[in-house]
C-alpha cells in the first residue's frame, strides 16, 4: 500500500513539475510576446499616427475636389437660350383667319402643278427648327386607312440660282381628320395649325420652304393678285410685304418660274441663341436700328431719288419709261423677265424709296452697261 502510495506521489510531482516546466515555458513564451507586443504598441501608435497623416492628407484632397466639383457646379454652364416666335405678325395672322373662315375676301383652292411652291422670305424664316405649320384648308380629298390626309412640305434653299438644282428634303406631314374634324373630300374652309415638332424640319442660313404635291389629300387656299378690292390681299400688301409672291418647281425643274399670287401659311420657329443676353443684344441693335430709320426717313421724306445702274436696277416699266425721260425708252432691261421678283416693288432701289417715303424721279438703267467688270 505505502509502495502504491509512494509511487503515486512520485507521478503526481513528476506531473507538477511537468506542467511547472509548461507554465514557465508558457510565460517565457508569454513574455518573447509581450516584449513583441510593446513593439507592435509601438508601431500601432507609429502606424496610427502615420494613418492619421495619410486619412488628413486624402481628406484634404478629397475636400479640394469636392470644391473644386462644388465651384464647377456652381458656375453658369453655357447654356443655348431658345425663343420661340411666329412667322405672321398677330394682326396680320389673325386678320387673315377671319378673312378666311368667314370667306370676306377673295382666296383661291390650290390646282397642284409644277410645285412644290416655295416661301420667298428668306431672311425671316432661315435658321431656326420649326414647331408648327397654320394651314388654311380650302378642301379635302380622301383621307387614308388611318384617317389621315397629306400635305407636303420642303425644305430648300431659297437662292434663285439654287433653287432648281436644291436636293431638296421632303416631309409628308400627316393630319388627323379626326383631330381637326374634317370631312373627307369636301369644302372645309377652317384656317388648322398643326404640330410638326417630331419631323425635325431645320433651316439652316438662306433656307426656306415649299409646299404641295400632286399626290396631297389637304388641298390648301392662297391669294391671287391684281385684285385692289381683296382685303386679304391689301393687308399683307401693307402690313407683312415680303410675303408676297412664291417662286415654283423647288429642286424638280430645269426651268423656274415666279407666281404673283400669295401663299398663306403660318409658322411657328424656335431659334437658338448663345444666351439670353445675346438674345437681348440682338433685340436692343434692332431696336436702335429702327431709331436710326426713323431719323433717316425723316431727313429724306418726299425728297426724290434718280438711279443710274446696270441690269439689277433695272424693270421694264420704270426703266425704260419714256413719262419719266424721253430719252430711256430703248434701255435694255433685266426685270422681271429674268429671275424671279414678285414685282418693281421687290427691286432693291424701290424698297429704299418705299423705306425712307421718298419719291423715284428717273431710273436711267440699261441691262449689260456694266457698272463694275462683269
Amino acid at each position: 500500500m505505502k509502495k502504491m502510495l509512494l509511487t503515486a506521489i512520485t507521478l503526481l510531482l513528476v506531473g507538477v513539475m511537468s506542467l511547472s516546466a509548461c507554465v514557465g515555458n508558457d510565460v517565457e513564451t508569454n513574455g518573447t510576446d509581450s516584449d513583441s507586443d510593446g513593439n507592435t504598441q509601438e508601431n500601432t501608435e507609429t502606424d496610427k499616427a502615420t494613418d492619421k497623416e495619410t486619412d488628413k492628407e486624402t481628406d484634404n484632397e478629397t475636400d479640394k475636389e469636392t470644391e473644386k466639383e462644388t465651384d464647377k457646379a456652381t458656375e453658369p454652364e453655357p447654356t443655348d437660350y431658345k425663343v420661340v416666335e411666329n412667322y405672321l405678325p398677330t394682326t396680320v395672322a389673325s386678320g387673315l383667319k377671319d378673312m378666311f373662315e368667314n370667306q370676306t375676301a377673295t382666296f383661291i383652292t390650290y390646282t397642284y402643278g409644277s410645285c412644290p411652291y416655295v416661301m420667298r422670305d428668306v431672311y425671316t424664316i432661315s435658321d431656326c427648327k420649326v414647331l408648327s405649320i397654320t394651314i388654311p384648308v380650302s378642301k379635302t380629298l380622301a383621307a387614308d386607312a388611318d384617317g389621315e390626309f397629306v400635305i407636303t412640305v420642303t425644305r430648300g434653299m431659297n437662292n434663285w440660282h439654287e433653287i432648281k438644282n436644291t436636293p431638296a428634303k421632303v416631309y409628308k406631314i400627316k393630319v388627323s381628320k379626326d383631330d381637326f374634324s374634317l370631312a373627307e373630300n369636301s369644302t372645309v374652309n377652317k384656317w388648322i395649325k398643326v404640330d410638326v415638332s417630331d419631323y425635325n424640319i431645320v433651316l439652316y442660313e438662306n433656307q426656306t420652304l415649299g409646299f404641295g404635291h400632286k399626290d396631297d389629300t389637304l388641298i390648301p387656299a392662297y391669294l391671287g393678285s391684281g385684285d385692289k378690292n381683296n382685303a386679304a390681299q391689301n393687308l399683307i400688301n401693307e402690313s407683312f410685304p415680303q410675303m408676297r409672291g412664291f417662286i415654283s418647281k423647288m429642286g424638280l425643274e430645269t426651268d423656274i418660274g415666279t407666281s404673283t399670287g400669295t401663299l398663306v401659311y403660318d409658322f411657328e420657329f424656335e431659334r437658338t441663341y448663345e444666351s439670353e443676353d445675346a438674345y437681348k443684344a440682338e433685340v436692343a441693335a434692332e431696336e436702335e436700328y429702327q431709331k436710326i430709320l426713323a431719323a433717316v426717313k425723316e431727313q429724306y421724306k418726299g425728297k426724290k431719288l434718280s438711279i443710274l445702274g446696270d441690269s439689277i436696277s433695272t424693270y421694264n416699266g420704270y426703266s425704260n419709261n419714256t413719262s419719266y425721260n424721253s430719252t430711256i425708252g430703248s434701255n435694255a432691261i433685266y426685270y422681271p423677265d429674268n429671275k424671279g421678283l414678285y414685282d418693281h416693288s421687290d427691286t432693291y432701289w424701290y424698297r429704299l424709296i418705299t423705306d425712307l417715303e421718298m419719291e423715284l424721279c428717273v431710273n436711267n438703267s440699261w441691262s449689260g452697261s456694266r457698272v463694275y467688270n462683269s
